[in-house]
C-alpha cells in the first residue's frame, strides 16, 4: 500500500491525523537529524499499526517532510485503522 506522509518533527507528542484516503499528517517528537526523524516516524507507525518496522519503506522524501512509503499491509487492517483515527478526530 503507497500512502503519503506529511511528517511534522519536534512536536511535543507523537500523533497521527487522517487528512486524506490514503494520506496521514504524523507529528514526530524526534528532531530530523541525520535521520534520526525517519526512524522514529517508522518505529511509531510500526507501533500503531501493529506490524514489524520491516514492512514499512520510505520510497521518496528521505531529506523531506513529505513522503511517499510502501507498507506491507492487508486492505482490512488498513482500513481499520483509518477508522480508528477517523473515530478520534469525531470525539475531540
Amino acid at each position: 500500500m503507497i500512502i503519503t506522509v506529511k511528517v511534522k518533527t519536534n512536536s511535543r507528542k507523537n500523533t497521527i491525523i487522517l487528512i486524506g484516503k490514503n494520506q496521514l499528517k504524523i507529528h514526530i517528537n524526534t528532531p530530523a537529524i541525520d535521520g534520526k526523524a525517519n526512524k522514529a516516524l517508522i518505529k511509531y507507525l510500526s507501533k500503531s499499526l501493529k506490524i514489524p518496522q520491516s514492512f514499512i519503506n520510505i520510497k521518496k522524501g528521505f531529506t523531506n517532510s513529505n513522503k511517499i512509503l510502501d507498507i506491507d499491509i492487508e486492505e482490512k487492517k488498513w482500513k481499520e485503522f483509518k477508522s480508528k483515527l477517523t473515530e478520534q478526530i469525531k470525539l475531540c
